[in-house]
């Protein structure tokens, strides 16, 4: 997989022409991963995110545009106490 970071809109996953487009709003995220499954769930990858005034980012190039899953890998501060989960 090809990638490089994405533009911070729209949210969540968009066609970008040879790619695909990813975006996360997470302000106080420390880091971010793109986590990438086949339709059977198996792992494709995780791509390391962007992070641009709040949104993370990812363009994926070469993505297929049909069977492909997708979750994010989101650290930073958090607990119960905070409201970060």
């Amino acid at each position: 997989m090809r990638m490089r970071p994405g533009q911070a809109e729209p949210l969540g996953a968009s066609d970008a022409g040879a790619g695909v487009n990813f975006a996360v709003s997470a302000p106080a995220a420390s880091t971010a991963q793109l986590c990438l499954f086949d339709e059977a769930g198996e792992p494709l990858g995780e791509v390391p995110m962007h992070k641009q005034e709040g949104v993370w980012t990812a363009l994926v190039k070469d993505l297929p545009k049909k069977g492909v899953q997708y979750a994010y890998r989101v650290d930073g501060p958090g607990g119960w106490e905070t409201g970060y989960r």
